[in-house]
């Protein structure tokens, strides 16, 4: 193994930085997000995560299938990836934890040009996302949870619906996030989509760029949330204001 990729590791479990499993593949794929216990939680058996409590029983199937799953986390710019079993399962009164195995090897398979930060399951921010029609006037709203977000798009985990599985492509989108008491309403497009866990599917969007002066404020306050993630995943470089609001 690279030292230099089990430094990214070490440093990932250091800041307890998210990260995503995913196993399974076509319509069986999912994917959860774990979050590293703390470089002090690494045992000789692997390394201890969280978990959200509503993923028990996916945890639980795959540790009982037994097969290696794909774990990837970010730091900076990057997209780092290991595969790794799932040995066990714990918890306590308030923290449920997965012991992952020592990885054999780590490598960097993506380099974003366009950073996104995953969001922790700690992090004060909520979202609801709207699907509009061509007149662009509300045709059903869901609740959201972001997965990761960056200045040109996001993945939001929302309940699965079959508004949401019948979207085409390019459709046109409404996602209000609210942070620091505040909502502010970004237009989107509908770009792809999979299953998330059993009941839920993660979409991923794009933000529709805009010259409204209107939006300028909707914009500050993206630029302050990815700054704050960037800061808070322990990332060198910060978003950089645009020259049109998002």
């Amino acid at each position: 193994m690279a030292v230099a990729n089990m430094d990214l590791l070490k440093r990932a479990m250091a800041r307890e930085a998210p990260a995503i499993i995913t196993a399974g593949d076509g319509p069986a794929r999912r994917q959860l997000m774990i979050q590293f216990a703390g470089a002090d939680q690494k045992t000789a058996e692997g390394i201890w995560a969280h978990f959200h409590d509503q993923d028990g029983a996916l945890v639980q199937r795959l540790i009982d299938a037994g097969n290696p799953v794909g774990i990837w986390f970010q730091t900076d710019a990057s997209m780092v990836q290991f595969s790794a079993m799932l040995l066990k399962r714990r918890h306590s009164l308030t923290r449920h934890h997965v012991l992952i195995e020592s990885p054999i090897s780590i490598s960097i398979v993506e380099e974003r040009h366009q950073p996104r930060w995953m969001v922790p399951a700690s992090f004060p921010l909520t979202a609801k996302v709207q699907v509009l029609a061509p007149n662009r006037q509300v045709e059903f709203e869901s609740d959201a949870q972001v997965w990761d977000i960056g200045m040109e798009g996001a993945s939001l985990i929302c309940p699965t619906n079959k508004r949401l599985i019948g979207m085409v492509k390019d459709a046109w989108l409404k996602v209000v996030l609210r942070k620091w008491g505040q909502e502010n309403a970004y237009p989107a497009l509908y770009r792809h989509m999979s299953p998330a866990s059993d009941e839920t599917l993660r979409l991923g969007i794009q933000f529709i760029p805009s010259g409204d002066p209107a939006a300028a404020s909707a914009h500050d306050a993206l630029l302050k949330l990815v700054n704050e993630l960037d800061k808070l995943c322990g990332g060198k470089s910060q978003a950089k204001p645009a020259t049109n609001a998002a």
